[in-house]
């Protein structure tokens, strides 16, 4: 759960570093390490706690909404949670992060889009240039949580036939 944790405190910090340094680029690190927590971490209704604290603190901090975030990251984990089982499965992985981005900025326009009027090709054009960035990231956290679940089971496998 530590691990969770501090790879969801390093795509939090990320997600506001990385538009500073490029231009119209849209991160959705944290939207990588909510699919991949369900890997790590056994406790569901704890990581279902904290992906809401998450949500309301990325609201607070990027967002003009409130509990938005967390609605959208809640729906992720609970897709990726069934989707997942704790399995690793690149060829289910890849596809469901772009349909989990797809669902955040759905579900972010569809929400705010009487406060803020969407040009709705500005939008896409942003996301569209952002992919490779965010596709690079979540392969390299995949590749870093399917590691540590292998030595995770490694030592419990090894503390088991003490």
């Amino acid at each position: 759960m530590i691990i969770s944790i501090l790879f969801l405190i390093i795509s939090y910090l990320l997600d506001g570093v990385f538009p500073c340094i490029l231009k119209n680029f849209v991160p959705f690190f944290s939207i990588s390490i909510i699919i991949l927590i369900n890997m790590l971490a056994n406790d569901k209704k704890r990581c279902f706690i904290i992906i809401i604290i998450y949500g309301i603190l990325y609201d607070l901090t990027y967002m003009p909404t409130f509990l938005l975030s967390s609605f959208s990251f809640c729906i992720i984990f609970l897709l990726s949670s069934f989707l997942t089982d704790k399995k690793y499965n690149m060829f289910i992985m890849i596809p469901f992060y772009f349909i989990a981005v797809n669902i955040f900025v759905f579900v972010n326009i569809l929400i705010t889009y009487f406060i803020n009027k969407y040009n709705i090709d500005y939008v896409l054009n942003k996301i569209m240039s952002s992919l490779l960035i965010n596709y690079l990231y979540f392969l390299l956290i995949l590749f870093c949580t399917n590691l540590l679940k292998k030595t995770n089971n490694k030592h419990i496998n090894e503390l088991g036939d003490i």
